[in-house]
């Protein structure tokens, strides 16, 4: 694990992530609420080397982005899945390949 500056990602990248993952959790599948803080999360960790590209990042909701921490996306995603909500690493997948404009 490695310790290196964060930058601040640009409003204009967060936005069209936001866009490109319709504005709701890809784990969870929660849109965003007054209860529901959307951020972005780091597929590979940002303690890990990931990118502040949008290859490497997804929407996330503030609860599953704090539970997550660096887990592998794997591992969460089975976690997830364990308490009935199916499908986390497929929309994972999906949204990571989807180009943004």
């Amino acid at each position: 694990m490695t310790t290196r500056p964060r930058k601040k990602i640009p409003a204009t990248l967060r936005s069209a992530i936001y866009a490109r993952d319709g504005r709701a959790c890809v784990y969870c599948t929660r849109a965003a609420s007054k209860k529901v803080k959307l951020t972005l999360d780091h597929v590979v960790p940002h303690s890990f080397n990931g990118s502040d590209t949008a290859t490497n990042l997804v929407t996330c909701c503030a609860d599953c982005n704090v539970r997550r921490a660096t887990f592998p996306v794997d591992l969460f995603a089975e976690l997830l899945r364990r308490e009935g909500v199916d499908g986390a690493a497929i929309r994972v997948l999906k949204a990571i390949s989807t180009p943004i404009h």
